[in-house]
């Protein structure tokens, strides 16, 4: 695949909405190898193909594209592009990639397992919020976006932990009081 080709699809996917970029998108799962090859674009030795790659993966995984994000987004984690998005992150010094890898993180952010995935990368967060001090405004807007759903989703999976460990106390608790009784 060419960085041409690759252009081609973001703009074909770009003037698309609603249903029709759904469709696209769910032809997009469907097609063998697809998301994989997405995936690989990201760690690809040529520049010039990163920018493309970013804007797929964030299109594709924006609920405002595509209502069946979540598989997109699950698809691609299990491929490592989320590992590739944070590499484009953390190092990047070209300002359109940073704010690509921002807008990939800010919709990935939003599902637990991912989160789980960039969390585990040394110095999103943290890089994140430096760039939310930078001079480029999409930058800024697009790292605020996503350390915002990367805290929220965190304080979520932090509150659903807390419960289960309430309910394995009580279940604890509650066997241990019948197997006293019998």
């Amino acid at each position: 695949l060419n960085v041409s080709a690759l252009d081609a699809l973001v703009m074909q996917l770009d003037g698309l909405d609603g249903s029709a970029a759904s469709k696209w998108c769910e032809d997009l799962r469907c097609t063998s190898g697809a998301i994989a090859c997405i995936a690989n674009l990201l760690a690809d030795p040529e520049p010039a193909v990163h920018g493309p790659a970013l804007m797929l993966v964030a299109m594709c995984t924006c609920a405002d594209v595509d209502a069946a994000c979540g598989a997109t987004l699950s698809m691609l984690r299990e491929a490592g592009a989320f590992r590739h998005v944070c590499n484009h992150l953390l190092i990047s010094a070209q300002p359109f990639t940073v704010a690509l890898a921002c807008a990939a993180c800010q919709n990935a952010s939003l599902d637990p397992p991912t989160v789980v995935e960039l969390l585990e990368e040394s110095g999103v967060a943290e890089r994140l919020s430096q760039l939310k001090g930078c001079r480029q405004p999409a930058i800024v807007q697009a790292a605020s976006a996503a350390l915002a759903n990367l805290e929220r989703t965190a304080a979520l999976m932090a509150h659903a932990l807390a419960s289960v460990r309430r309910l394995q106390l009580h279940w604890r608790n509650t066997r241990h009081r019948r197997a006293i009784r019998r």
